[in-house]
């Protein structure tokens, strides 16, 4: 095989590889309520985005959405319903997911400059800040993988309020073992032409 053969071959064996939702964002949006609204007032909800499920679970009370913003709705009066807030308690929020993920970002709204959140990946804690009174955005390259189950916790610091509005991820890299096989056979019979 000529250089440039070899290289187009081996990248579409390796994308025949790997599951397409290695290279595919999976968001999930809580601030819409087509989606939130039917599962809230409750203590917990799961909803499923391209064949991954997230769970997100709230410490106290009940999750809730309205059109400006997703939080805890908690017991106890002067809450703030569709943010989270610490009126009644510090709220806070675990999610987890039904496979391996890699967390790219997440975004808050109703978050100003002078407040702040913690967030809990794998229990390395990092205090996320308040970038804009509008939408603020963050981005994850490291210290983000989830394995199965595992928890990412979201809390709102002392005296401030935020409201989550959506997290992106991306599954991990799994191939499944029908792929591996195919994928062992192709690398076999490179293998054995180059002796030949």
């Amino acid at each position: 095989m000529y250089p440039i053969m070899k290289s187009r071959f081996f990248a579409l064996l390796l994308m025949g590889f790997l599951p397409t939702t290695a290279f595919s964002s999976i968001t999930f949006d809580l601030r819409d309520e087509s989606i939130v609204e039917p599962l809230d007032e409750n203590d917990s909800l799961s909803f499923t985005s391209m064949g991954v499920t997230a769970t997100f679970v709230a410490n106290q009370g009940d999750l809730n959405v309205t059109g400006s913003g997703f939080g805890i709705n908690s017991p106890g009066g002067g809450d703030i319903t569709n943010q989270f807030d610490d009126t009644n308690g510090t709220e806070f929020i675990t999610v987890s997911f039904d496979m391996d993920v890699i967390l790219t970002g997440l975004q808050l709204s109703s978050f100003t400059t002078s407040e702040t959140a913690s967030l809990s990946i794998n229990g390395i804690t990092q205090t996320l800040t308040g970038m804009t009174a509008g939408n603020d955005v963050y981005s994850f390259t490291s210290g983000n993988f989830l394995s199965t189950g595992q928890t990412l916790v979201l809390a709102v610091d002392d005296g401030d309020s935020l409201s989550f509005d959506n997290i992106t991820v991306h599954a991990a890299a799994v191939p499944e073992p029908m792929t591996a096989a195919t994928f062992a056979i192709g690398l076999g019979l490179i293998v054995r032409r180059r002796r030949i």
